[in-house]
């Protein structure tokens, strides 16, 4: 849907956020303008995943700024940078955190964010 969003090279959430969302319409055309951006723009540090470090061992290595720069990021750096995405564009969000199962008796730490109301695509 969003396919002809640039790169940008913006390291601020504010810019960038400002920059994604600023022709949308609605907060869902937002939601969606940011997730796309993150999902064409981010890719997934499968080095950080395999090390299964725990969280405070990966220091601040997860925050929007430090996934903005390296372009990478696991599952606490998409939702800690589509947090403050959202955030900065006025989307009210939450960040949740759990377990999630990847083998049997395996259950590594998950983060993810939540939209508690997603308005409708108009």
């Amino acid at each position: 849907m969003f396919a002809w969003m640039p790169a940008y090279t913006q390291t601020s959430v504010e810019v960038l956020a400002r920059q994604l969302t600023a022709h949308q319409s609605n907060d869902s055309l937002k939601v969606v303008a940011i997730f796309d951006w993150i999902t064409q723009h981010i890719y997934y540090d499968v080095n950080a995943y395999n090390e299964r470090l725990p969280t405070a061992t990966l220091g601040n290595s997860q925050t929007s700024a430090v996934v903005l720069q390296e372009r990478k990021a696991i599952c606490g750096g998409y939702a800690n940078l589509f947090y403050d995405l959202c955030r900065a564009a006025g989307i009210e969000v939450c960040i949740v955190e759990g377990l999630g199962k990847v083998q049997a008796n395996e259950f590594p730490q998950d983060t993810r964010t939540k939209i508690d109301r997603p308005p409708l695509i108009s």
